[in-house]
């Protein structure tokens, strides 16, 4: 791995990263595996990236060490005798790093015990469902689905997972996020559906892929989605709308896509129990210019007046996609 500076190639820092894993009863845990993978990223074709994969095991005082880049992202998993866990390092530039002594100490890690994913997935139009793919961003493996439409995950430890959906070429891939409790057996409740692709490629058109429509979701939340290249001609907003309220709230400043793929945070409202129970629904719009700007003066005045009152929704915004969500 390396990175250009000044057009030249040089080395990306090299750490070792160690750590501690317990058993659920504060032993220190003997003969973990600890898997250590290079975190996986898969492009807007959906070619799957390169990943990098190691596994170690933890000594008679529970500890482990491995090399790692210090600017890859990675994903820990820890399977004992006892149990699970998962770490993720997605920032490890953040340690103060010795340059004499390059090491990073991790805090400690419990094995509990484990969880399951498990769902349906159907294409709109019949096809058989296996050939869709079930992609996980943190080990990059294959979930195998059935002819009909069934998948599971077993072993997860407590933590949150992102899996990419990919279906044949028609149909629209759906990138989706689900937190498993610990040891706790999750069954969704909702067919995931996949639609195909919009014929009119000349329109603007997006899609939010996360949260999920009724989900219950925190006060400030991230959200994801796709666009079309087309939309590269317009501003993107998000704006929230919460029932018996007449208007809505732009959401921070626009924002721009990567390879067509968007992310975000929204604010789901007051800082106080206030909003708790109540339905919010979330837009994602394109706006050209006249938008764009009634828009941006909304979030200038909020931030200078800390005044923030719904605003009614401009001419030149097009809206795109919309959820509904629940404050928790």
């Amino acid at each position: 791995m390396s990175t250009t500076a000044g057009g030249v190639e040089v080395p990306n820092p090299v750490v070792t990263v160690c750590g501690i894993v317990y058993n659920p009863g504060g032993t220190v845990s003997k003969g973990t595996a600890i898997q250590l993978i290079n975190s996986y990223s898969l492009s807007q074709e959906n070619e799957i990236q390169t990943s990098y994969s190691y596994t170690t095991i933890t000594d008679n005082n529970g500890t482990y060490s491995s090399h790692v880049d210090v600017n890859q992202m990675y994903t820990l998993y820890m399977t004992g005798d006892s149990g699970v866990a998962l770490k993720k390092l997605s920032n490890l530039s953040q340690y103060e790093i010795d340059s004499l002594n390059p090491k990073i100490r991790l805090s400690p890690d419990t094995l509990r015990e484990p969880g399951s994913l498990k769902g349906i997935l159907r294409l709109r139009d019949g096809e058989d469902p296996q050939e869709v793919l079930v992609i996980s961003f943190e080990f990059g493996n294959n979930i195998k689905v059935d002819k009909y439409g069934f998948f599971e995950i077993n072993d997860l430890a407590e933590g949150e997972y992102r899996f990419r959906i990919i279906p044949p070429k028609k149909y629209q891939y759906v990138d989706t996020m689900f937190f498993v409790p610990r040891g706790e057996n999750i069954t969704l409740e909702d067919t995931i559906i996949l639609y195909p692709n919009k014929e009119d490629t000349n329109v603007c058109s997006g899609n939010i892929k996360y949260p999920h429509y009724g989900d219950t979701v925190q006060q400030y939340i991230e959200i994801m989605g796709d666009v079309n290249q087309v939309c590269n001609d317009f501003h993107l907003w998000l704006l929230v709308h919460e029932e018996h309220i007449n208007g809505f709230f732009p959401q921070l400043n626009e924002f721009l896509p990567m390879n067509s793929y968007w992310t975000s945070e929204v604010k789901i409202g007051a800082d106080n129990n206030i909003s708790s129970g109540k339905k919010f629904t979330i837009y994602l719009c394109a706006a050209d210019e006249n938008a764009n700007t009634i828009f941006q003066t909304y979030i200038n005045r909020g931030n200078e007046s800390n005044e923030w009152n719904a605003v009614q929704w401009p001419k030149g915004a097009s809206l795109l996609d919309q959820i509904q969500v629940v404050r928790k």
